[in-house]
This record gives C-alpha cells, structure tokens and sequence, in this order.
C-alpha cells in the first residue's frame, strides 16, 4: 500500500480513508486490462485530494559578493498538509501507476498503525471485490 489518507469522523466511529495502491494488473474474463477499465470507468487517473503547496526561502548559497556579503538564493520546499497529496504522487495517479481508493472505516480509541494498515487493507479488498464482480465481463461483444 503506498499510502493512507485518514480524515474526519463522517459519524460516530466512521472515517473517511483514503488509499493509493497500485493498479492492478492482469485482465478481467475477456482479455480487457483492468488499468484500461478502470480508466474507461472513470475510476482511475484521478484524485480527490488537493495539491500541496510550497514554501519559497532565501538561504545562504555560500558564496559571498563583491563586498563580502553572503549571496541568497530562494529555495522551494513542498508542503503537504491535511487533505493534500504531494506533487510526485499525484503525477503516478494521473499517470495510471497508482489508484486511488476511498471509503469509511470504523475506529474506535487511537488505533496503532497496524490497526490502521488492516482497515485499510479491508477496505481495499472489499472495493477490488465489488470491482472485479461489476466489470468481470467488461468489453465483451459479440459480433
């Protein structure tokens, strides 16, 4: 799993995750990838999140100018914050790489990040049931 996106309690106990795995590989009964469906479906090459933000600062390129005084630069530094993906993983999701998959999970206390790694596993193989069982036949024709 590439990574977990936990947000607000919907209700009592339920929460918001969302995850970015893979795309599956293989191909569903009539020889049709699932990347393919996925993306004919409208599923794939997108994300609910926002982008990140940046953050520009001047810092000491350790040189110095004519007159001995330091020469700044302006470095940019990316900042993800709450409901934000970062730039790199939102270009693997557009490019059809990663999927995202989103859905309410149920917690209770703080859970631990193994907790967190099964719901979220849960989760997934729940949605990849349901997908694979609505576009198992995907493409067929007949001529």
């Amino acid at each position: 799993m590439s990574s977990k996106h936990l947000f607000a309690q919907e209700r009592p106990y339920r929460n918001s995750l969302v995850i970015h795995v893979a795309m599956p590989g293989g191909k569903n009964a009539v020889g049709i990838a699932w990347s393919d469906i996925l993306e004919y479906a409208g599923i794939s090459k997108k994300t609910t999140l926002q982008p990140s933000g940046s953050v520009t600062e001047m810092i000491d390129s350790g040189e110095v100018d004519e007159f001995d005084d330091p020469i700044m630069i302006p470095e940019t530094t990316e900042v993800v914050g709450v409901g934000q993906i970062s730039d790199a993983e939102a270009a693997q999701i557009l490019a059809g790489e990663l999927l995202e998959v989103s859905g309410i999970v149920k917690l209770s206390g703080s859970p631990s990040t193994a907790e967190l790694n099964k719901l979220a596993v849960r989760m997934y193989d729940d949605w990849q049931s349901k997908m694979i069982q609505q576009h198992q036949y995907c493409g067929h024709t007949q001529g």
